[in-house]
């Protein structure tokens, strides 16, 4: 019975702290994992930030846009506001970013943007330049 008093002790010491209303004694690990800090969403960023499509006439290729925000859950929408310049949707990525491809075959002379935003939830807007020297 002796081997129980000093167990019987630490658990009525313990008890007795979770009345209390001060800080809660916890293991580390469960620590960590219920009082972490609470990770708020960053703001949203779009890579790169600015395309310049060059004079020539060419096959240019699509470019891939990646936009992407920290702890943000939902989806991505753009709002294109360049005449003759196609965005769509490639693929949704892991850790909240989106791949989206930029394409200008029928643009004339113009500077302009693509306004990337989210749609659900903590969100932000940001903005992609296109200028075409066309």
């Amino acid at each position: 019975m002796l081997r129980l008093t000093p167990a019987y002790a630490v658990a009525l010491l313990l008890l007795a702290a979770c009345a209390s209303p001060g800080a809660l004694p916890v293991a580390g690990g469960a620590q960590a994992a219920s009082a972490g800090p609470v990770q708020t969403v960053g703001s949203l960023h779009v890579e790169p930030f600015e395309i310049v499509y060059g004079r020539r006439k060419g096959k240019e290729t699509p470019l891939p846009v990646r936009v992407w925000q920290h702890g943000f859950k939902g989806q991505y929408v753009a709002d294109n506001r360049c005449a003759g310049v196609s965005v769509t949707l490639q693929k949704y990525m892991p850790r909240n970013a989106s791949i989206w491809s930029v394409d200008a075959k029928h643009a004339r002379r113009q500077d302009c943007v693509v306004a990337f935003s989210g749609t659900s939830g903590p969100r932000g807007t940001n903005y992609l330049r296109i200028r075409i020297l066309r």
